[in-house]
This record gives structure tokens, sequence and C-alpha cells, in this order.
């Protein structure tokens, strides 16, 4: 019997000492470590706590020591053990299955069967591997980003004993994975975009297919660069030859289960798609706090003044605009009735940018660099001369302070 581990629990265990007018001195029982109450029956059977059946997944170590007619000691030692039930090995997560990879269940010792319910109810095929000890749940239509709730209500193990069931069961969380979620820089629709900038794709998962990134990643219109894998889960595309000016620009990453692949087993559900535009060439840029006015080319400086904006109660207005209109020279007066009226004639070099206001040459005052207009940006004869030869109608004109 010592080391045994094929103990029927209901018989019982029956324990003989050594001998006529043995003496038991000391006896000891452990279950799983653990003290237990114990005595040998007046028909020598151990009883456990009052009982004679013992527990199912225990080992027992069992300790006597006896004295014999003689006065000898004998001390005994016996191990044996019970069967083992069936018990599920389940992540403390819960499980989780993707397209290409069904939720394991693992289990202790083989089984035969065992049952169970999904809520929500769902459409799975269960098999069990052929050393009955791994139970894998596959799902029929699968999709992405689901969570149910599964309860094991059973389970029969190949050496008969069921699975002890403590109210509610054995539940668990059983889940397809996340979707992949990449976060595309430039973000989608932004405007004035460096020409050479590098493309930043963030996932939410470790990508573990990296390789297969430059075949599914396309800009339009398409350039040459390089892919590097700046993190786990982040790529960036560097342009090795810069877009053009104003261009817009189509990220595209193909989606779906052959796309890239996180560590959970995730896809994008869908190709993704975004888009920016790079930056003008040439642009405006007026700084109503320094009361100055700059021409860029391709973001750097080629010329620069002073303006005169509008005063207080005439301010220019600020934000993006474009030239819509020029005039080599115009007259300007108020409205009807202004509390300040002015009529002007002959007004050279004007760009009208929003509605009334414009760009002018001003050869009325030379107090440029202070606010003095009725709302149009003023700026010397010459300097306006040199900027209604550079631009053109279309140009942007960026007003701030």
């Amino acid at each position: 019997m010592a080391g045994s581990t094929n103990i029927n629990p209901k018989t019982g265990i029956r324990l003989r000492l050594t001998g006529f007018g043995t003496k038991l001195e000391r006896f000891e029982v452990t279950a799983n470590g653990n003290p237990v109450r114990a005595l040998i029956s007046r028909d020598s059977y151990l009883e456990i706590n009052g009982r004679r059946e013992l527990d199912t997944d225990t080992v027992y170590e069992v300790y006597m020591v006896e004295t014999n007619r003689r006065n000898t000691r004998v001390i005994s030692k016996l191990v044996f053990s019970t069967p083992e039930t069936p018990q599920p090995d389940i992540p403390s997560g819960g499980l989780i299955a993707s397209i290409d990879k069904p939720a394991e269940i693992k289990w202790n010792i083989p089984i035969k069967e065992f049952t169970y319910t999904i809520e929500p109810a769902v459409a799975v095929n269960v098999k069990t591997d052929n050393a009955a000890r791994v139970s894998r749940i596959e799902f029929v239509d699968f999709r992405q980003g689901q969570a149910y709730q599964l309860k094991i209500t059973g389970a029969t193990g190949l050496n008969g004993y069921r699975m002890k069931i403590r109210n509610p069961g054995v539940q668990t969380v059983l889940a397809t994975a996340a979707p992949l979620a990449p976060a595309i820089e430039p973000a989608n629709g932004a405007t004035e975009v460096s020409r050479s900038t590098g493309i930043i794709v963030t996932f939410n998962d470790t990508i573990i297919n990296k390789a297969m990134a430059a075949n599914l990643f396309s800009t339009e219109p398409a350039v040459p660069g390089s892919f590097n894998w700046v993190a786990h889960n982040k790529l960036m595309f560097v342009p090795s030859t810069p877009w053009d000016f104003e261009t817009p620009v189509t990220v595209r990453l193909k989606g779906g289960p052959e796309g890239l692949r996180g560590a959970a087993g995730g896809y994008a559900d869908a190709d993704i798609s975004t888009g920016f535009t790079t930056g003008v060439y040439k642009k405006i840029d007026i700084n109503l706090s320094e009361q100055r006015l700059t021409l860029l080319e391709g973001g750097t400086p080629v010329y620069t003044c002073l303006v005169s904006s509008g005063k207080s109660g005439y301010s220019t207005p600020t934000g993006n605009y474009r030239i819509y209109s020029m005039n080599w020279v115009a007259a300007m007066s108020s409205a009807q009735g202004a509390a300040e009226p002015y009529d002007i004639p002959d007004v050279p070099y004007v760009m009208w940018f929003n509605g009334n206001y414009s760009i002018h040459g001003a050869y009325w005052h030379n107090d440029f660099g202070n606010v003095r207009s009725h709302g149009c940006v003023n700026i010397s004869v010459s300097d306006a001369e040199f900027v209604y030869g550079w631009a053109s109608v279309g140009t942007p004109v960026s007003v701030h302070y």
C-alpha cells in the first residue's frame, strides 16, 4: 500500500499493528501536509474526522510508533494518495482566443468529457487533444474584441472520477483577441506638414510579424523610404525623397487576418487610410504682436518688413487665409456714416485676403511698426511692390499674435 496512488476513497484503509500485544504509543496523520484528527477503529480501519471514507485529491501520511511485548519500539511511516479529480487550469486573466489559435483549457489529469455553458450564447467547437489533457474552444463565427462568461459545470476523468463542483462552478472570461488599433501620425487631416516628415504608426499591442510592414504600408504619392521599428509596437516610415509642397498625401495600411498581427493574435479589422497635406512653398506670415510681415519659402524667411495693422476698434482679423484677388491700384473708402470716414485714391499693390481686408502699400504715412489702420495691413510702397511681385492669387496668409 505504501506509495500507492490508486487507493479507493470509499473502501478506506485498514491498518494492522506489528503483532499481538503491541501497544500504539504515537499516532499522527496529515492530509496534504495538514494535521487531521484520526484514530484506528476497533476493526483496524483508519478514521479521519469520524469517517472511514477518504477524500480524493489527497496525499496522506501516517506516522506510528509501536512498542511490542519485548518493549522494542517500531516506527512506521506510510504515504499513500487517493485519485485526482479533474480540475481546469485557467489563467487569472481568463481565456483568450484568436482567429487561428483557440482558447485552451488545461486539465490536471486526462479527461473523458466536460460540460459547460457560455453566456451570451455563441457557436463554438470544442475538442480535446489525444492526450485528453487540453480542451480547445474554437469560435465558429470569429469576431474580435468579444467577451463571454464561461462556466464549467462538470467534468469526468478517464479514471472515472468526477470534478468537484463548488457553487457556482468554475467561471471565467472567455474573450476573443482585441483588434489592432493603429494610431497614425501626422493626424488625419493635418496640414502644413513637413515634406520630409516621418510617418509613425503606433499599435495597441506588440507586433510579431514586423518584417511584413513594408508590404502592407503605402503612401500616395509613393516615395522611397525606410522602415524602422522604434519600439515593439511602433513603426516609423522615413521618406528618403520629400513630397512636393501643398501635396495631399494618403497613408494606407492593409488590415485583415493577413496583415500585421499582435502578440495576442489581434489584427486590424479593416484597411486603415488617413491623409495629410504638406506645407506650402510660399506663405505670408503676419505677426500682429511684432507688427511684422515675413515672406516664407519652404518654411524659410526670405523677406521681412514692418506693418501697421488695425487699431483699437478696427482690429485686423486673425486666421489662415489665401490671397483671392490682386489689384495693382485701387480706390478705398469707408462705409457711409462711418465714425472715421476716409477716401483714399490710388492705393498701390493691393492683395485681398479676407473680404475687404487686404495687404497694401500706404503712401500717406510712415508709422510702420505701430497699429493705426482701419483693419487692413499697411506696408510701405516699396515693400508692397516687392510683396506684390512675389505673391500670387492663392498664396496663403497667416495672421496671428
